[in-house]
């Protein structure tokens, strides 16, 4: 890989948050974690993907097009004015987004779901839609029953999430993305894992049934390898802020790793 396109963060690289890049991460992002766990809990454990399907509005306006017809100079007299085009109101379907999730399911006891992993998306974070609705319903439900469940959120934007109250998170250190697990039979527990923006993401720790050990998810490689199989050096717009922006200290801290400076040639 060349210089240029090399991944350039300690953990999350903030511009790969942008809602238009987002969903790819998030979909492969998945995929390679269920890859990763495959190869610690075959055969007598499973991982596959689950999808909700959302509804999102469409959120286009579009105003039609108005034709005046302006006065000659050297017309006197009454202006005339054309009439408004009356226009044709379309009504706009919404959007269907499909969002994925890994569900680890038990072979032995006829495939029975032992742990859930969710990456959390922008409409997860996002107040009134559908998406957040569904998803906080589903955490709800998760929480009361027999399952594990991983909530994995690498936004800095958008509402608190994670099924962690967010009065407990003054307890953590200062952080800037969040994963907590909430373990079947432990509703008075939560595993959080406070990330800032320059830690090296960490290694989680994904709950079996007991009494296997936990099986492990490195999401450093992982995302680094989302990053490299997607081709986002190509796409990512380094010379803009990223989306949501950075406080002054941090976005200083970010451009210098996103714009290395140039090594002299030799004999210059």
């Amino acid at each position: 890989m060349s210089e240029a396109r090399k991944y350039r963060f300690p953990g999350m690289d903030p511009w790969l948050e942008h809602p238009a890049i987002w969903p790819d991460v998030h979909h492969a992002l998945i995929t390679y974690l269920r890859d990763e766990l495959l190869q610690q809990i075959s055969p007598r454990y499973s991982a596959r993907h689950g999808e909700r399907i959302v509804i999102e509005p469409t959120g286009r306006q579009v105003a039609p097009d108005v034709a005046v017809t302006r006065r000659p100079r050297e017309q006197m007299g009454s202006v005339a004015v054309a009439e408004a085009t009356a226009p044709v109101l379309v009504h706009l379907p919404p959007m269907y987004v499909r969002q994925p999730f890994l569900e680890i399911r038990d072979r032995r006891t006829g495939n029975r779901v032992v742990t859930v992993i969710e990456v959390l998306s922008p409409t997860n974070k996002r107040t009134g839609t559908d998406g957040r609705r569904k998803y906080l319903e589903k955490q709800a439900e998760l929480l009361a029953s027999d399952v594990s469940l991983m909530a994995i959120d690498l936004l800095r934007g958008g509402e608190h999430t994670v099924s962690l109250p967010i009065e407990h998170c003054e307890d953590l250190r200062p952080h800037d993305y969040l994963v907590v697990t909430r373990r079947a039979g432990r509703s008075e527990e939560a595993e959080a894992y406070p990330i800032a923006l320059a830690d090296r993401l960490p290694v989680l720790r994904i709950p079996l049934v007991a009494p296997d050990p936990d099986a492990k998810a490195d999401l450093q490689p992982l995302i680094e390898r989302v990053y490299a199989a997607g081709g986002y050096a190509e796409d990512l717009d380094y010379a803009r802020p990223p989306v949501p922006p950075l406080a002054r200290a941090a976005s200083s801290w970010a451009r210098r790793l996103s714009h290395p400076p140039h090594r002299r040639r030799r004999g210059t």
